[in-house]
């Protein structure tokens, strides 16, 4: 019974202390989050975190009713604790065509999300931009439209560190098939 007793006790100890570590930062400003002064309250703690950036794209390319090629390509934002451990996304999926003089055509989806880790050490999902759209002159190109830009910034909010994240993706596509992106997740 004693040695139950000291399992018990150890054990709530190594969890109210990984608790505790995954939603206090460290000391050193090496492991201290980025976000901007204006989205957090100076004396609210901030969640440290890492942030993994995965981008994919689908290696063939298909054909619309025109004939002309086509392809889809996303990017996923996420934001991580301290132990690799995803707290929540953010992701954009772009289909688009092109005929090597322009982009003929585009749809944009962006899916958001937070983990079951995320949810338990306070994040929720809040709201998000929409995905904006411009056209563009693609390098090596005189036409109008021979780029598309889209971009969107998703919302999450810590409830119990009262941090506020703002992740955005940017994708690029042109009128050689050519997709580019960029981002953040906080």
């Amino acid at each position: 019974m004693r040695q139950h007793t000291r399992f018990v006790l150890l054990g709530s100890f190594l969890l109210t202390a990984s608790l505790f570590f995954a939603v206090t930062p460290f000391f050193s400003p090496a492991f201290a989050a980025t976000t901007s002064p204006a989205s957090t309250p100076a004396n609210a703690p901030q969640l440290t975190q890492l942030v993994q950036v995965s981008t994919t794209t689908s290696s063939a390319t298909y054909r619309n009713s025109a004939g002309d090629p086509c392809n889809t390509a996303q990017r996923q934002e996420n934001a991580n604790d301290v132990f690799g451990i995803t707290l929540f996304w953010f992701k954009m999926q772009t289909s688009w065509c092109w005929d090597y003089r322009t982009v003929t055509s585009h749809t944009t989806r962006i899916y958001w999300g937070v983990t079951g880790p995320g949810h338990v050490v306070g994040w929720a999902y809040i709201s998000n931009s929409g995905v904006h759209f411009s056209c563009y002159v693609a390098y090596g190109s005189t036409r109008q439209c021979s780029g598309n830009h889209e971009w969107a910034i998703a919302s999450f909010h810590n409830v119990v560190t009262r941090q506020v994240c703002l992740p955005l993706i940017n994708e690029y596509q042109n009128y050689r098939g050519q997709f580019f992106s960029d981002g953040h997740a906080c």
